[in-house]
């Protein structure tokens, strides 16, 4: 387990009843867990047997999902839970949006997720069972972590990989943070071309995420997700774009655009 108090400031806090303070009942939290080799934001709790059914567990659920929402750690909150843990199925079924099975360990487990407010398209909130699209590419790059990540942000970098050959760029702003956002311009032709989004996790060098919008065109907000893992010859990196189904047209577009900007990140860092 990663150190999460001191890194990220959360960890599994300890479960006391109001009426009855110091009198530990159990804990619940948020910690990193590897998830088919993501690093991904778990809630987990663990609760005396005998404080069982009082709904103890799914109050300090709720409280700690909310928390990490309000604070944007994580783009999305999972939940591992063993099949054969009926109570916590049970919490976890009140707690998260959506679930499905996954193995871990050579074990199937269940995976319970609920995803930011933050970072929901318009479609979802429309109707919930609609699944976003995902564009994904994937590359080795050889380059220590920390230097992709840092091209990634970095306004001069940007300045040479965003958009190669459409056109100059003609603004760039960053507020390299969680919270923060980003709008880069770029001068096509006649017509200054704008992509905008908000930082959701800020996880340097290991994992980055945002919004991605283009105001001028569409009220549609995209999600991105960057994953840096080091290897022995540099790092690989991982990129999931989301948009709504609507974008379907521009799915190939959007893989090619993304795999000529990584193709050029490499290029400034290896």
């Amino acid at each position: 387990m990663e150190p999460c108090y001191e890194r990220y400031g959360v960890g599994l806090w300890a479960l006391e009843l109001r009426d009855q303070p110091g009198r530990l009942i159990g804990d619940c939290g948020l910690t990193y867990q590897d998830v088919e080799g993501s690093r991904e934001l778990e809630l987990g709790w663990h609760l005396l047997e005998s404080e069982r059914g009082h709904g103890y567990a799914t109050e300090a659920a709720h409280a700690c999902l909310t928390y990490a929402f309000e604070r944007s750690l994580a783009p999305m909150v999972c939940s591992i839970v063993d099949p054969a843990n009926g109570a916590s199925r049970a919490v976890a079924g009140k707690v998260h949006a959506a679930c499905r099975e996954f193995i871990k360990g050579e074990r199937a487990m269940l995976l319970y997720c609920t995803p930011s407010p933050a970072r929901q398209l318009p479609a979802r909130s429309a109707m919930s069972t609609i699944t976003p699209l995902q564009v994904q590419v994937t590359r080795h790059i050889r380059s220590s972590p920390e230097a992709v990540f840092d091209a990634g942000v970095d306004p001069a970098s940007i300045a040479q990989w965003f958009g190669p050959g459409l056109g100059e760029m003609v603004r760039i702003d960053v507020d390299a943070r969680v919270g923060g956002r980003f709008v880069f311009t770029q001068r096509r032709g006649n017509e200054d071309v704008e992509h905008a989004g908000e930082y959701l996790v800020f996880d340097r060098p290991h994992r980055l995420a945002f919004t991605w919008t283009l105001p001028k065109y569409s009220p549609d907000v995209a999600h991105v997700g960057i994953e840096i893992r080091p290897s022995d010859t540099g790092c690989d990196l991982r990129l999931t774009h989301e948009l709504a189904p609507n974008w379907a047209d521009h799915a190939e577009r959007t893989r090619e655009g993304w795999s000529m900007m990584i193709d050029r990140i490499a290029a400034l860092v290896e």
